[in-house]
């Protein structure tokens, strides 16, 4: 049987459950806009929720879309035009200038370095260039490679290696002391064969 006439009109006027859903979306929507998520405490600190992203953003004295401030310039402007071009910057006068030299002040400061290698791996890969050297291609190939690293692999490894502060330095003292011992080495050799020509004479 069909529905008598007004029926659906007045399921909506007498707001049944079932007749919310836009009403529902719209209330998800704007908590989730109120709910937004600011990592930084400085920014959470004089973040306004009433406010839209790009007004708290310009109240900071920070550039919510850099592209606006800084314009890229387009293909024909850099073939024919100068090569270098400078964009217009607008300046922007923040009302929080507090919040904009607190957050000066801790971009000056850097992060302590959190990675680390391991004590396997450090000696899988001084091995591998006490071997090799440069030579990627070789320890790709070479049979201590368990793991079948790459050479790409093997290259930003080792580049991370000898680019780690701790790593780096470790590595320099142990070859610096294994150069002392084969010079230690050399010259003892040197000498024992001295006096061995001595006493054949």
């Amino acid at each position: 049987m069909g529905k008598a006439c007004g029926v659906s009109r007045r399921r909506k006027k007498n707001a049944h459950p079932r007749f919310k859903h836009k009403s529902k979306l719209a209330k998800a929507k704007k908590k989730l806009i109120l709910r937004q998520a600011v990592k930084d405490p400085l920014i959470r600190e004089a973040w306004d929720v009433n406010k839209s992203k790009s007004k708290n953003m310009a109240n900071i004295g920070l550039a919510d879309n850099p592209n606006k401030i800084i314009q890229i310039p387009k293909p024909f402007e850099v073939m024919f035009g100068p090569k270098t071009v400078k964009g217009k910057v607008k300046h922007v006068e923040p009302k929080r200038k507090d919040v904009l030299e607190k957050i000066e002040e801790k971009s000056k400061y850097k992060k302590p370095l959190t990675f680390h290698f391991g004590p396997e791996l450090c000696q899988f890969l001084t091995t591998m260039m006490a071997k090799h050297g440069e030579d990627y291609k070789a320890m790709e190939r070479d049979p201590d490679n368990h793991y079948l690293l790459s050479a790409g692999l093997l290259k930003r490894k080792i580049k991370q290696f000898l680019t780690n502060p701790i790593t780096s330095e470790a590595y320099d003292n142990a070859v610096q002391s294994l150069e002392n011992d084969i010079i230690s080495v050399e010259e003892d050799a040197q000498k024992k064969r001295k006096r061995s020509q001595n006493d054949g004479k």
